[in-house]
This record gives C-alpha cells, structure tokens and sequence, in this order.
C-alpha cells in the first residue's frame, strides 16, 4: 500500500533520536529511557461539524475499468464513513455535486459557492473525493501440483487485483472554507484455486468494497486524538545518585516531585562539572509534566554550560509539544 496522506513527523524524530542517543553512547555519558503515554492532536478537525456530506467522483475514465457508477461510489463512501457514529454521513448526489467539482477543477472557489449543496443537505462540512484510479485486473495461471501421482497433473489459479486512488477534500460550510486534502492508494488482492481449468470466480465488488474501505480508515485515524508513546531520556551521573530517585518519580509519573527534587540538585550545584545534565533533566521533568516555559528554560541553562545537539533538540521538541498541548486544549473547548 503506498500512503500519499500527510506524514506525522514519527520518522524525523526516530531519525534524530537514534543519532542522538549514538552519540551519547560515544561519549559514555549514561543514560535511562522509557516511554510514557502522550496524546497527539488530530490533523482533521471534524469537531464543529454533525452533518457532513459526501461526494465522488470519477476524474480520469481512463483508468477505471470497474461498472461502478459515481452515485454508487458515493453511496459506498458515505456507507463507509457511517461507521464513525461521531457524525451523520449524507450522501450527495452526483447531479448536485458535480458543479462543486467543475469548481474545484479551476481551483477557483469563492464565498457563496458552497451555499446551494450547505442550504439543499443542512451541511456542516462537505468531504469530496475524486477517484482518479479504480482498476481490476485478473489472470488465470496453471501450475504443476506437487506430490502428484500424475506427473502432468495441474492446478489453476485465478489471481485477481483491484486497486484503487482518491484524493480528498474537506471542506467547513460555516464557513466556506477549505482545511484539509490529501490522497492515498490502495491495492487488495485475493485468488482462487482449482484442479479444474476455469477455477471459481472472484468476489470483486467485495474487493473494491476492501479497498475503499481500508482509504475510508486511514482518513478517519487523521480526525482522532491518538495517545502515543513517547520516549523520555534522563541524564545520569554517579556523582549525583539522587538523580535516580528523580526517574523513579518520572516513571511513576509524579512529573512535579521529579521536577521539584531536580531543581534542588540543579540549584545546590551550580558550578558541578556536570550541571548542564541537571537542567537538562529539570527540563524534561518540566516538559513531561507539563510547564513548557520553565522546560525550555531549564534546556537553555544546559545549553548555556555546554553547547550540545542533544539540548538544542529538546528546545526544539518541547516547542513542538507545547504547540501540540494548546491544540489538545483548543478540540477540548469545541
């Protein structure tokens, strides 16, 4: 399955994160990770809206060779995304949809466009996809049967592939405004064996019915709050075994008595050889439990005391969590 939709980020982090840990390993300075759970905002904001309407379809003739027309495609979506029982899926007919689409084939869209299809189906939002691709191909191959009596024995094997490509848009009707769009692509294969020449046929509206619904899944895991795991990294030190009782209250999860106790090791030892691993890990303890501004405070003083990758890093991370937090709290008010 090649997966066109926006990328998270999880790569580039696990990229930054083995390099930093490598190079930590090569300095033999010590170290203790764990994960914690940590929730991740939605890339689809779907919360404002109850009714959202759907509509397919077909933009290139040449590559679909499946008898499915646009009316039944839309009504398969729609069917499909009524699984998210969050929001009421309408189904938007073709004839009504399709100047929405000549529209959106100009790029053109203006304020009042949407006000026919928003007033006609009492939207709140409008998800329009254009399939580009829908295509079945099917074979009928014969192979020799092993551990035959017969040494001209065959088996037949018919092999079938459906694949389809959408690309879709979201749309506000409130407030006639684009937010989102993105394609994906999908293929399911399934086959059939027989010692008979002309083997069973193949279940293709089922395989096309698959495979939307696997494009359908990907787009409704953008519109949900996933909780993640994260992994937490502490400095440490044998000259300072307190920093051991700190990651004890880190690892049950008592971010504030870990910060507490971290900011007393970090404050009493301020001309330590090592004190740039005490702020950095008040740092972490400020930006696990919460407080982003003293977190990249505590990642500042570490970097002031010793120029390092690994601290730039975190003041980079804890800016990208904290924009995440105030978009969890944002969804939290809708």
């Amino acid at each position: 399955m090649q997966r066109l939709l926006p990328p998270t980020g999880s790569a580039l982090r696990i990229a930054r994160l083995t390099v930093l840990l490598a190079a930590v390993f090569l300095s033999g300075c010590g170290v203790t990770s764990f994960y914690v759970p940590v929730q991740r905002p939605m890339e689809i904001n779907l919360t404002r809206m109850q009714r959202i309407g759907v509509a397919v379809a077909i933009v290139n003739r040449d590559s679909v060779n499946v008898q499915f027309s646009e009316e039944a495609l839309t009504g398969l979506y729609t069917d499909l995304f009524r699984k998210d029982g969050r929001h009421t899926w309408v189904p938007v007919l073709p004839y009504d949809a399709n100047p929405l689409f000549e529209i959106l084939s100009q790029d053109s869209l203006r304020k009042g466009d949407l006000s026919a299809l928003r007033e006609k189906y009492e939207l709140d939002g409008l998800i329009a996809g254009e399939v580009d691709l829908m295509r079945y191909t099917e074979e009928v191959v014969a192979a020799e049967v092993k551990q035959s009596d017969n040494p001209d024995a065959k088996k037949y094997v018919r092999m079938g592939l459906m694949e389809m490509s959408i690309f879709l848009r979201v749309y506000d009707m409130a407030d006639e405004a684009f937010i989102w769009s993105g394609g994906a692509y999908h293929n399911v294969r399934d086959e059939k064996r027989s010692l008979l020449p002309v083997p069973p046929s193949l279940n293709v509206d089922g395989m096309l019915r698959e495979t939307a619904a696997y494009l359908v899944d990907e787009f409704l895991e953008l519109t949900r709050v996933i909780t993640e795991r994260r992994i937490v990294t502490f400095l440490t030190d044998g000259e300072f075994p307190e920093i051991k009782h700190g990651i004890e209250k880190a690892k049950a999860g008592e971010w504030n008595e870990a910060a507490a106790l971290f900011k007393k090791l970090a404050e009493e030892n301020p001309l330590a050889e090592e004190a740039d691993k005490l702020w950095y890990n008040l740092g972490v303890a400020y930006q696990f439990g919460g407080d982003f501004r003293s977190a990249i405070e505590s990642y500042e003083r570490a970097q002031a005391i010793e120029n390092s990758k690994r601290y730039e890093y975190a003041i980079e991370d804890c800016l990208k969590m904290e924009q995440e937090y105030l978009q969890l709290i944002e969804l939290n008010r809708e």
